[in-house]
């Protein structure tokens, strides 16, 4: 009975935190997730993208949280491009649903991004979003210290709390810039190439109410640095992936950083396109203070697969027995054929 009270009392702990932080969503796989960090993203392929992610996290606790996302972004045709730079578009939706409360989270997003050609490897990207945020809350699944009657939970006994209002909509906007910079294979099999990428952006200008209490209380505003690097072994079939991304929203701040190492099975042919490629990687990253996230990827052609699951360190490691959440995505790319190699990350 002790240890049921305590999950409960747990996952209640959880629901309200996550409704007075005011923290945003996020993926432990950051690089499947890329107009979500920062819409200047949009089109960063040099073709067309969808990913689809699923999070399920905390299943030790009462009420798992799970969250699921689909992407689109691509650059526009030949009308919307020119010899300085391109057009890209990204749509985006989220769903998301939290603890015991059922506490839902939808969103609609519409990213626009330039890239401009700033060299002939080179590009300086900047972008816009604009979305609708849905959220709301089933009043009736929460439970209240004062409805414990000496011995158990008892429904039957009024909590004395009233929620004003269990659904909230609000319009929200984001922009960000990213620069990129990419050097193909000398040669076919030289596997030297190396390609990055670095952006910051800035969403929740405008703080919008985001209470069910009425309370007037705010969604902070969120800063988000990202950057990730290819770096391929010359002469061999394996690339090192570094990458981190850092958020910062109110007194909230996450620190994510790591890296992933692929090993080529077959080769893509950017020239032809008879050879699609095919891949495997290992990857770990450590999110500061709360949990390590080792990864598998595995790639053929236009298909890339992740799956990562994050091992619980922090206090709540007491609730979740260090079982913080696993993750799946799946990415394709349709990319256009090209003169030169250039450089394809996880």
């Amino acid at each position: 009975m002790k240890k049921q009270l305590s999950v409960l009392a747990i996952s209640i702990m959880v629901s309200i935190a996550c409704q007075t932080s005011a923290q945003d969503i996020h993926f432990s796989q950051f690089n499947f997730t890329p107009i979500f960090n920062n819409p200047a993203m949009a089109g960063s392929e040099g073709g067309h993208r969808a990913i689809l992610n699923y999070r399920n996290q905390w299943k030790s606790v009462s009420a798992p949280y799970r969250t699921g996302m689909v992407t689109y972004d691509g650059l526009l045709g030949k009308g919307f491009t020119s010899e300085t730079g391109k057009l890209a578009v990204g749509i985006g939706v989220f769903s998301d649903k939290a603890g015991q409360s059922e506490m839902s989270t939808m969103q609609a997003s519409g990213s626009v991004a330039y890239r401009l050609n700033v060299g002939e490897q080179s590009s300086l990207s900047a972008g816009l979003q604009a979305s609708f945020v849905s959220r709301s809350l089933n009043g009736s699944k929460l439970t209240w210290g004062n409805q414990f009657d000496g011995y158990t939970y008892n429904s039957s006994i009024s909590s004395g709390e009233q929620i004003s209002n269990e659904k909230v909509s609000f319009a929200d906007f984001g922009a960000g810039i990213s620069y990129s910079h990419a050097k193909g294979e000398r040669y076919m099999s030289g596997n030297d190439q190396m390609g990055y990428n670095v952006g910051v952006s800035y969403f929740h200008p405008h703080q919008p109410d985001y209470s069910f209490l009425g309370s007037g209380e705010r969604l902070a505003s969120k800063f988000v640095l990202h950057g990730d690097l290819e770096m391929g072994i010359p002469n061999t079939n394996m690339n090192v992936l570094p990458s981190f991304v850092i958020y910062s929203q109110g007194p909230q701040n996450e620190v994510n950083i790591g890296t992933a190492f692929r090993y080529i099975l077959e080769s893509k042919s950017n020239y032809t396109g008879f050879e699609k490629g095919k891949a495997v990687g290992l990857g770990i990253h450590y999110r500061l203070g709360d949990s390590f996230i080792p990864s598998v990827m595995a790639e053929m052609g236009p298909y890339t697969l992740g799956i990562s699951y994050d091992i619980n360190l922090s206090d709540l490691e007491a609730a979740t027995s260090k079982r913080g959440g696993m993750e799946v995505a799946i990415r394709y790319v349709a990319q256009p054929k090209r003169k030169s190699s250039g450089s394809r990350r996880f």
